[in-house]
């Protein structure tokens, strides 16, 4: 039996060619976003390095297309949340590394040219999450990356100073 999908493309009220189109499907989200490499190319441009960047351009493009496909592959619902307030849309997916959220992808579309249909996507969205199962099964704040950093990093620095409390109650 397939699975119904539901897709959504935000763009941009102010620039049109501010483009995202989010696609649920299963308990995934996949992102297809909408002629990203030339939007860094024209910012590139119209910097005040614009002239210096205008020649690095061809090596940045194979190098940003990967970086973006790479932070659009799909991500699970359970690590998708979307605002859609005041007709502005805001997603934020996280990418996973070892089955635990490392970084946030932010897709902050401001004014969407369709702000219904906008509130519809996050209903929904939030409908597959609640129906969706949890892809990792520890609670949510070691589900992260920095908890398991800073847990570590502070068991190094307790035991390293109750060791030096040792050494110098022995030593002493």
């Amino acid at each position: 039996m397939a699975k119904k999908t539901y897709t959504y493309t935000a763009r941009n009220i102010k620039d049109p060619a501010q483009v995202v189109t989010f696609t649920l499907h299963d308990q995934n989200m996949s992102v297809e976003l909408g002629a990203p490499v030339e939007h860094i190319e024209r910012a590139f441009e119209s910097g005040k390095e614009g002239k210096a960047m205008a020649g690095s351009s061809a090596w940045l493009k194979p190098l940003v297309t990967s970086l973006l496909e790479r932070g659009t592959r799909p991500f699970h619902v359970a690590d998708v949340d979307a605002s859609a307030e005041n007709g502005s849309l805001r997603v934020m997916a996280w990418n996973r590394s070892g089955g635990l959220r490392l970084a946030p992808i932010i897709f902050d579309m401001g004014e969407v040219d369709n702000p219904v249909a906008a509130k519809a996507f996050e209903r929904e969205l939030k409908r597959r999450k609640q129906a969706a199962e949890h892809p990792s099964n520890l609670p949510a704040p070691l589900d992260y990356w920095a908890s398991w950093v800073l847990a570590t990093l502070t068991t190094f620095i307790v035991l390293t100073l109750w060791f030096r409390k040792i050494r110098q109650q022995t030593t002493g």
